[in-house]
């Protein structure tokens, strides 16, 4: 079988592996428990930077040139909630269509989704709705709001400003607005997203679990 390559950066662990499913496992209250969250949205977007971010493996601030990601990256943090805690499994995944076939895997147990695009670039807008409104999402229909979050990454300038959602996308407004000059603002709105999306994703599983007792009675 494949081997994970392992790496440490400024205290962060990064996994990088091949595209495979990955089986997340929640556990009760909070115990062991792990969420996985992809981050999808085209190429040039600006997503592995943000994930980055959320790692705290940068600051948002480096001029290196861009390397489109291979398949997928998988960083790890912790997220916290008002009333759970959680490791974050953040699936950075290619922004390139080429890798479609791996979606089906790649798409398997995840429970959030963040979705960066920017809104002033033509072709990414045309490029979110076609390509990520309509077919990486399209599994992803019965998700509830709270576990979607939208960033338009704007690129500074007196003309960048946030823009309405494409229709397909309306139901999960507002979106977190990223300036590329202040990209650690981020991570307060991804921590708001967090609460709001362990909440949801625990009483799911509650009820669920429910289920499961009164069915066996």
């Amino acid at each position: 079988g494949s081997r994970d390559l392992v790496r440490f950066q400024g205290g962060a662990r990064t996994r990088v592996r091949p595209a495979e499913p990955l089986t997340g496992a929640m556990g009760d209250g909070g115990k062991d428990m792990r969420t996985k969250v992809l981050l999808i949205g085209p190429c040039q977007a600006g997503k592995s930077t943000i994930a980055n971010v959320l790692v705290e493996q940068s600051d948002g601030s480096d001029n290196h040139p861009y390397r489109p990601t291979k398949g997928v990256r998988i960083l790890e943090l912790e997220g916290e909630g008002r009333r759970y805690q959680s490791t974050i499994e953040l699936w950075d995944i290619s922004g390139d269509p080429a890798y479609s076939r791996t979606w089906p895997a790649l798409q398997q147990d995840a429970q959030g989704v963040v979705i960066v695009y920017n809104p002033d670039d033509p072709q990414q807008a045309q490029d979110i709705e076609r390509v990520w409104a309509d077919r990486f999402m399209q599994p992803f229909e019965h998700m509830a709001p709270k576990q979607v979050l939208v960033v338009q990454t704007l690129m500074g300038g007196e003309h960048s400003r946030a823009k309405l959602l494409p229709q397909k996308l309306a139901q999960y407004a507002p979106a977190a607005i990223v300036n590329s000059d202040e990209l650690t603002t981020i991570r307060a709105d991804f921590d708001k997203y967090l609460d709001g999306m362990l909440q949801v994703v625990m009483e799911k599983q509650h009820k669920e679990e429910d289920a499961l007792l009164g069915d066996g009675k």
